[in-house]
């Protein structure tokens, strides 16, 4: 699971997500304390079909540090089943967070996920926020 260090005193630690498809997505973010079970707090998501997540302000470092911060973009696909294998090896995305002690960082999707027939794609992220 990759980490990102808020510290303790950060007032605000923010979230961009940058996806990258040509098919409609959608992206959730929540927060959970690390190593409990269950879907946590929605923090921020997607105001429209691109999955993108703009400058969302998750809250300070005292509020967040111990917690896992989750992401999940749900993707459709069209076309014939080649073009949505091949969009489906060539979709990315982006995560982006700054304001704590690590400054900006960017992150890769820990899992990329589809049905049998390409229609449908999901990508996660997982990132265990420290003091």
């Amino acid at each position: 699971m990759s980490t990102y260090k808020t510290g303790t005193t950060a007032p605000n630690i923010s979230l961009d997500v940058d996806v990258d498809t040509v098919g409609p997505a959608a992206s959730r973010a929540s927060k959970r304390p690390t190593g409990s079970g269950g879907g946590g707090t929605a923090v921020a998501h997607s105001v429209d079909a691109t999955g993108d997540i703009t400058n969302a302000h998750l809250g300070g470092a005292a509020s967040l540090s111990g917690n896992t911060l989750t992401i999940a973009t749900s993707i459709n696909l069209f076309g014939d089943e080649d073009e949505r294998e091949q969009e489906f090896e060539r979709l990315s995305a982006t995560y982006f967070l700054s304001g704590g002690d690590d400054g900006v960082k960017n992150f890769s999707p820990d899992l990329k996920l589809h049905n049998s027939d390409f229609t449908r794609v999901t990508l996660v992220k997982n990132i265990s926020l420290t003091p």
